[in-house]
């Protein structure tokens, strides 16, 4: 069974959300009487409020991942408080009677605190080494910054709920019907409240790191001519230390550094010229050479030369197809878009359409 939980939003925030909600619902329910749990002695959303420390650490850890299954093997997170609750509701019932009420409550909420401040520490440890910690990516440094500060954004609003938390059950275990718990509930709501509508005007949040950077680089090569000839995720392999430095410098100009390149070569046909090269392109552009050389060496597909080839038949293409062979011969289309003499124009030319110009002129 495949969850694409990080392709549109991470499961365990929504997990985490669908929880908050039904504890809410549960208050208010609790609050019109119409369950009436509080005054029953029963503490309506604990068993949900434990479940989502582990499903806000999963969701932590899943931030910087594009996971496509789901990973059962994360769910061993949810079997202590499972088990926790399961135990407690137990303990009310069979030893209410032989052990005093305030034992059972201060040996769970120790028990639940300790639980709770553990994970509070390693999604604290993981995001520190991790996420705020991590290597700006090559390629969408502004995207990943915005992931950190939300990171951090919703960390903090965590730590506020649980310190919120914490404090209510200590000060819970003298009451008899719990109603400390009741206490101070519009606390953790505003913070929610003040989440929910981040999360309207700004979801970043709502994509990992991987899958963010998917999304942008789809978007851009959408709008290339040429897109299956650019590779924008290719940064990551550079062990070059110069050109791992020079990436670092210029990863936020490569799109439209790939846009200018294309503007350059079809709307303004600069290969129509014979003789020109790389350094005449950065001049054009004003690009520093060095950046269009990482260019074509890191992010296309094909050299510089080879660029040159394949954007001149695709020129050609566009000629025949305004019917420039209806007064001219295919000689003078090879001169007209760069070529030398026809004998490279024709190798070229079978090189990118797969056929002959003769053939690839009879079909039309």
């Amino acid at each position: 069974m495949q969850f694409k939980y990080n392709k549109l939003l991470n499961i365990y925030l929504l997990l985490s959300f669908k929880l908050l909600a039904l504890n809410f619902l549960f208050k208010g329910l609790d609050g019109f009487n119409i369950l009436c749990l509080t005054a029953k002695g029963h503490n309506a959303y604990y068993p949900f409020l434990i479940v989502i420390i582990p499903a806000m650490y999963l969701f932590f850890i899943n931030i910087d991942k594009d996971s496509k299954k789901f990973n059962y093997k994360e769910l061993v997170h949810f079997i202590f408080p499972v088990f926790l609750v399961v135990l407690n509701l137990l303990a009310r019932r069979l030893l209410i009677e032989s052990v005093p009420l305030f034992t059972i409550k201060l040996f769970f909420s120790i028990l639940f605190e300790a639980y709770v401040i553990y994970y509070t520490t390693i999604i604290y440890i993981f995001l520190k080494n991790k996420i705020w910690n991590k290597e700006l990516d090559l390629v969408n440094i502004k995207q990943n910054r915005i992931v950190k500060q939300w990171a951090f954004f919703i960390f903090y609003l965590y730590s506020l709920i649980v310190f919120h938390l914490i404090v209510v059950i200590s000060l819970n275990l003298k009451s008899v019907n719990n109603l400390e718990l009741n206490n101070y509930k519009f606390f953790p709501a505003l913070l929610l409240n003040i989440m929910y509508f981040k999360i309207l005007f700004t979801p970043e949040i709502l994509y990992g790191y991987t899958v963010m950077q998917d999304k942008v680089k789809e978007h851009d090569k959408s709008n290339f001519i040429l897109k299956d000839l650019w590779i924008l995720d290719s940064l990551e392999g550079i062990t070059n230390v110069q050109d791992k430095a020079l990436g670092a410098k210029i990863a936020k100009y490569t799109s439209s550094y790939i846009h200018d390149i294309e503007k350059l070569v079809f709307k303004h046909e600069i290969f129509r010229n014979p003789n020109a090269s790389l350094n005449d392109m950065a001049n054009r552009l004003k690009i520093p050479k060095s950046h269009l050389t990482f260019v074509f060496k890191y992010l296309s597909r094909v050299s510089f030369t080879e660029f040159k080839k394949i954007v001149r038949i695709h020129d050609a293409l566009q000629l025949i197809e305004k019917g420039y062979l209806q007064s001219n011969t295919i000689e003078s289309l090879a001169s007209k878009v760069g070529f030398s003499s026809y004998s490279p124009f024709y190798t070229t030319f079978k090189e990118v359409t797969g056929i002959s110009p003769q053939i690839y002129i009879k079909k039309k």
